[in-house]
């Protein structure tokens, strides 16, 4: 099947089995949570009040905890960075005590930043029709950032549009990619150790993004995601800002995993399908702190 007509097919069913737009919003995010988030007990509120929340959960394992906070629009509601500036009401109305949300949304939310032991973390998750544009996720994620500063917890993006679900129920989003990190490096087989410029470092991590449009992604062999502006994470970045000479040996470094890797003339390495078991605090600082 055709993406166009995968996309066509679920829309269509969503229309002929809800009578209003409400039921159609409703039916189009349980329809996507329910494939990508199983078994999960989220609480559905969107409506009047919800405060910028459509769906929240949280979700608990040994390591860590992370509350996911879900915006959902079908069809034409979705409205560009009109839309995704919803997402900066969460961090208004969290600041507000007097604002609880629905079904205790809020009053949750605040008391699981208020419990944060370094490991937990926020999700702005984005439903869509149609996948947002490099803007728009850029825009997203500052939001993300945004807060993560705000609050000092982690906060992460993701969109999952129905240009995903095609992708990921075809492979499409599969592919093989090499990108190249400029350095000094050094191998022997199967390994190699390099030292490389922060700035150098930082457009690798851009390309990655234009590739994939989620940092995230490249921490998927990590048990744990960025932690946000904890005090480790305060620390590296007033290294990295006020003494850059010693940032490296003050710091570990990161740890890349990749398919297979070639050394190129220049002082260049090509990674194929990189991902970083360790180093997620060390990227996430660098690059926020070039960006941000």
């Amino acid at each position: 099947m055709e993406r166009s007509e995968f996309k066509r097919s679920f829309i269509e069913k969503i229309e002929l089995n809800c009578d209003n737009t409400v039921e159609k919003g409703e039916d189009f995010c349980r329809s996507i949570l329910d494939k990508y988030y199983p078994d999960t007990d989220y609480i559905y509120i969107d409506g009047s009040g919800d405060g910028g929340i459509d769906c929240f959960w949280v979700d608990s394992n040994e390591d860590s905890k992370c509350f996911y906070i879900i915006q959902s629009k079908y069809g034409k509601s979705y409205d560009g960075k009109n839309t995704i500036s919803e997402f900066t009401k969460i961090k208004y109305n969290l600041k507000n005590p007097e604002f609880h949300g629905k079904e205790g949304c809020f009053d949750n939310l605040r008391e699981f930043i208020k419990n944060n032991t370094g490991s937990y973390s926020i999700k702005f998750v984005l439903l869509t029709c149609d996948d947002i544009n490099d803007s728009e996720f850029d825009f997203l994620n500052m939001i993300g950032e945004d807060f993560s500063k705000e609050f000092g917890i982690s906060c992460n993006c993701d969109n999952i549009s129905l240009d995903t679900i095609y992708r990921d129920d075809t492979g499409e989003s599969k592919k093989d990619i090499e990108l190249e990190l400029s350095g000094l490096f050094a191998s022997k087989t199967g390994e190699s150790i390099g030292l490389v410029n922060v700035i150098d470092y930082v457009k690798f991590l851009e390309n990655y993004i234009s590739e994939y449009k989620n940092l995230s992604l490249l921490f998927s062999c990590n048990f744990r995601y960025y932690l946000g502006s904890n005090v480790v994470n305060k620390k590296i970045s007033e290294t990295l800002r006020n003494d850059p000479k010693h940032f490296s040996g003050s710091n570990n470094g990161v740890t890349i995993f990749a398919d297979s890797f070639t050394i190129e003339e220049g002082g260049k390495i090509r990674l194929k399908n990189p991902t970083e078991p360790n180093g997620c605090q060390t990227t996430n600082t660098c690059y926020h702190d070039i960006h941000f």
